[in-house]
């Protein structure tokens, strides 16, 4: 196989289930885990999704928690472990972004042509407010989450911007599989009210820019069931 699914996870006990388990159905020979640091159910559920069924290979390993250089340290080895392993491509996915396994079988089906460097997905951000309630936001964004495994890191968490995001001609942006009758690959879900240390990230203060000049509403939703 050419691409290999890597998640960088830490206390994601809420959705990371889904998220292996969704993973694995789509057919993937390994999955690489890379824990920073987890001090709730997340590795017990991740265990649980890799029982669910004969799922593939899924290879979890403890960093410990890291500092924003450390963090950088581990995508660096995600990356190299891949590359080991005879992986040319990785998948990069977070612990809260929730694929259809229909979504994520296009980027496992169809090899990054030559010349291009990042691949897209299709997502909607889904977030979860105090009470319980789920929103969903009125537009989509396309995920960056295709890169080859040799790819350099470079500056603290949440990263440097990778010199391939300056060379818009290689970007590649998969297709949404018509079976799946949806405008997306999957799902980003979050808390509506995020932690106050997200005010120490630009990179978030700047998406927050970005969506406010969107003017953008929330519609109330409930979570979406039966993924296929």
């Amino acid at each position: 196989m050419w691409i290999v699914p890597v998640l960088m996870i830490k206390n994601e006990e809420k959705y990371i289930y889904m998220v292996v388990h969704n993973l694995a159905k789509a057919g993937f020979p390994d999955i690489f885990i890379g824990d920073t640091g987890s001090t709730d159910d997340t590795l017990s559920e991740v265990a649980r999704a890799a029982s669910a069924e004969p799922w593939p290979n899924i290879i979890i390993v403890n960093y410990g928690p890291q500092d924003g250089a450390g963090l950088t340290d581990v995508r660096r080895d995600m990356c190299k472990f891949s590359k080991n392993r005879g992986y040319e491509w990785v998948f990069q996915v977070d612990g809260d972004e929730l694929y259809y396994s229909l979504g994520a079988q296009v980027v496992l089906a169809r090899r990054m042509p030559a010349g291009k460097k990042l691949g897209f997905t299709k997502f909607v951000s889904v977030e979860l407010a105090e009470d319980g309630s789920l929103w969903v936001m009125d537009d989509w964004f396309s995920r960056a989450c295709v890169y080859s495994s040799s790819m350099g890191w470079h500056g603290d968490y949440p990263f440097d911007v990778q010199d391939a995001f300056d060379e818009p001609n290689t970007f590649y942006y998969y297709d949404v599989p018509p079976e799946l009758d949806v405008p997306v690959h999957g799902f980003h879900l979050h808390r509506l009210q995020r932690s106050g240390k997200d005010a120490d990230v630009m990179a978030r203060n700047g998406k927050r820019l970005q969506y406010a000049m969107q003017n953008q509403e929330h519609k109330r939703v409930t979570m979406i069931g039966g993924l296929k």
